[in-house]
């Protein structure tokens, strides 16, 4: 029985857009359980299943920690002010 995961829609050439600003905090969630559903797995997966989990897992780390250098922070703030009430 193999994993199905799940990953936020693909990233846009020109770089971040808001869409995928607000989805920071959902891409952080998303690897919180990736790493919890690879721990609980451990020594239950094939060797191609565990090394494709351990691939998305960095692929996201990586991500978040890009966004975090460069200081781009979610933009869910921003588009609450935009919304009329």
């Amino acid at each position: 029985m193999g994993i199905v995961i799940c990953a936020p829609g693909p990233l846009s050439s020109d770089g971040p857009t808001n869409r995928h600003m607000r989805s920071q905090p959902n891409a952080r969630m998303l690897l919180d359980d990736l790493q919890m559903l690879r721990d609980k797995c451990a020594g239950n997966l094939t060797p191609d299943e565990d090394a494709h989990l351990e691939k998305i897992v960095s692929d996201i780390e990586y991500a978040l920690e890009r966004l975090e250098e460069t200081g781009i922070e979610s933009a869910d703030d921003e588009d609450e002010a935009d919304v009329p009430h």
